[in-house]
């Protein structure tokens, strides 16, 4: 079991950095996901996004990236990891944590979604495989199994090694935790293992703890009506008080989450931000 060791802070701050919409003047939308956290002084980012709009973004919102002490990368992915050489430009002693294999070369089908980046790129890389405490009440969970049999990831989706193509069962997966005395946060940066899937083990690694919000992308923009409400009707079951459903969630299925969950659910953007007792 996990056990709670909750910081002397007042609050935890999530503003979305990186998102697919805005509709706030002066923000810039892209295809990605980026989340800023702070607590206390201490800032953190929870995936880069493409790299068009973090910076852009940060300025206009008044982040000062350069005191960002931590990134942690949900996955190998462009549109997630696209961002860190523009951060790095500007702050070389961020420290990065990620499943190392977010430097495979990811392909959809035959078209390069890596990130291009590498290992040598980071000046300070902390790979982390399973559940790990990264700073204070974060944890990074990853190496997520299958519960189900009806969240598979896309047999599209390859990794090349070798000059060989395999299918890319995004081992590299992992979603922020973050304890709150109101119950734990998720972030997710796409849950290609599934949302279900990853809610699942994190309940399962955090016993006694309840889900209080779940915020990102949960990859059911291309799933089946099936899929859509068996998810829907797994998160009526955990009593969660916050749904952020973004980036690759899709419409059909947000809506459908908001039809059930009406005002529990938030439709963030750019800009959006969210603050929780910490």
């Amino acid at each position: 079991m996990i056990m709670n060791n909750y910081q002397n802070q007042d609050k935890l701050e999530i503003i979305i950095l990186a998102e697919n919409k805005v509709y706030k003047k002066g923000l810039i939308a892209e295809h990605g996901l980026s989340f800023y956290i702070k607590t206390g002084d201490k800032g953190y980012l929870f995936d880069t996004g493409q790299g068009f709009s973090i910076i852009h973004n940060a300025n206009e919102i008044g982040i000062d990236l350069r005191e960002i002490k931590a990134v942690f990368l949900s996955h190998g992915h462009y549109d997630h990891t696209g961002g860190l050489k523009k951060l790095l430009e500007i702050n070389k002693e961020v420290t990065v944590y990620a499943h190392p294999g977010v430097f495979d070369a990811k392909y959809s089908g035959t078209e390069y979604r890596g990130g291009g980046i590498s290992r040598e790129d980071i000046p300070s890389f902390e790979p982390v495989r399973g559940v790990t405490r990264t700073a204070g009440n974060f944890w990074l969970v990853g190496d997520i199994p299958g519960y189900n049999n009806y969240e598979k990831s896309s047999r599209r989706y390859k990794v090349k090694k070798d000059n060989e193509f395999t299918r890319d069962n995004f081992e590299d997966e992992q979603v922020l935790v973050i304890e709150t005395p109101q119950g734990l946060i998720v972030l997710s940066g796409c849950a290609h293992r599934g949302i279900v899937n990853t809610l699942e083990y994190v309940s399962e690694k955090f016993k006694g703890n309840k889900i209080y919000a779940i915020l990102g992308g949960m990859h059911l923009i291309n799933a089946e009506n099936s899929r859509i409400k068996k998810t829907v009707d797994y998160l009526d079951g955990i009593d969660f008080k916050l749904l952020v459903p973004l980036h690759c969630t899709g419409v059909e299925a947000v809506n459908y989450m908001v039809k059930r969950f009406k005002e529990r659910v938030s439709r963030g953007e750019v800009g959006s931000r969210f603050v929780f007792p910490y």
